[in-house]
């Protein structure tokens, strides 16, 4: 039968191993990770189900409970967000801006106002609707068979676009 793991740790006798000398070297690194390692494995062979069960339970509480963490963070953030106190300095701090870019917006339009006073009146120029529209004069270097016209793509006979009467 073995030993206690507790017995090996300690000694033999149950005595503790006496303390390393100042300056010298660890008696046995060797020994130190053996018995650590006996520890583990020993906590492993009693314990080892009810570790591994726990470690499964977690891991698929964290997966099924993760959104619904997420979602109660979110709210959170959002009624801290929407606080009374905090929503009041917000409120301020976006009237002010409003009212600059306000002043400014109207600033610009007296400036744009006082430029187009000094300005002498132009003659507006026709819109592109209002110029006369058709073919482009045989003067321009128009060519009917260049297909420049105003009439695009194909456009099939008269007895073809009846339908119901092939041609």
């Amino acid at each position: 039968m073995e030993p206690p793991v507790e017995a090996a740790a300690v000694g033999m006798e149950g005595e503790a191993p006496p303390p390393p000398e100042v300056g010298a070297a660890p008696a046995s690194l060797h020994a130190v990770v053996h018995g650590a390692l006996g520890t583990v494995i020993a906590l492993v062979r009693t314990f080892g189900w009810p570790i591994l069960l726990s470690v499964v339970g977690l891991l698929l509480l964290r997966h099924h409970m993760g959104p619904v963490m997420e979602r109660w963070r979110r709210e959170r953030v959002l009624a801290e967000a929407n606080a009374p106190s905090r929503r009041d300095v917000l409120d301020e701090d976006m009237r002010r801006k409003r009212e600059e870019r306000l002043r400014a917006l109207e600033e610009e339009n007296r400036r744009k106002a006082a430029e187009e006073a000094r300005a002498p009146k132009k003659k507006p120029e026709p819109a592109p609707s209002a110029r006369p529209s058709g073919p482009p004069r045989p003067s321009s270097g128009y060519n009917p068979l260049a297909g420049g016209g105003g009439i695009s793509g194909f456009q099939p006979s008269g007895a073809m676009r009846r339908v119901g009467r092939g041609g």
